[in-house]
C-alpha cells in the first residue's frame, strides 16, 4: 500500500486483515527527483515518547530515517527509491512525519497485531 500525497511516499506491505505491516520492510519512493535531503521521524499518536525506529541493512537502529538522493535507487521514471530494512514500531496508530526544505506531510498508519 502506497500512502500519503507525496513527494515522498511510504510503500508498505498488508497483513492479511488488510492492515499495515510493522514486521516488513518499507520503501520510500519519490516519483519525481527531491531538491535535497527528506527526514522521515514519527511516534505513536497520543504516546509521543513511544518513537519509531528505522534499521538498515546493517543492523543500525536509529529514530530518523535519513533519504538521501545521492544514496537513493533509480528508477526507469527517473524517479528514486530508498529501502527501510525494518519499521520497528508496536500495535497502533502512528505519524510519521516527513520533511524536506521544499515540503513536509504527516501520515497516519494503522499498525495492526
Amino acid at each position: 500500500m502506497v500512502l500519503g500525497n507525496g513527494p515522498v511516499y511510504p510503500v508498505l506491505f498488508k497483513t492479511l486483515d488488510g492492515g499495515a505491516d510493522r514486521r516488513s520492510s518499507v520503501y520510500w519512493i519519490a516519483p519525481r527527483p527531491l531538491a535535497g535531503v527528506a527526514i522521515v521521524r514519527g511516534h505513536r499518536l497520543g504516546v509521543p515518547h513511544d518513537r519509531v525506529r528505522f534499521q538498515d541493512e546493517y543492523h543500525h537502529v536509529t529514530a530518523v530515517e535519513i533519504l538521501d538522493p545521492a544514496a537513493a535507487g533509480q528508477a526507469d521514471n527517473g524517479g528514486l527509491w530508498w529501502l527501510t530494512f525494518l519499521l520497528r514500531v508496536g500495535v497502533g496508530c502512528y505519524g510519521l512525519q516527513i520533511d524536506s526544505a521544499g515540503f513536509g506531510e504527516v501520515v497516519v498508519v494503522d499498525f495492526r497485531a
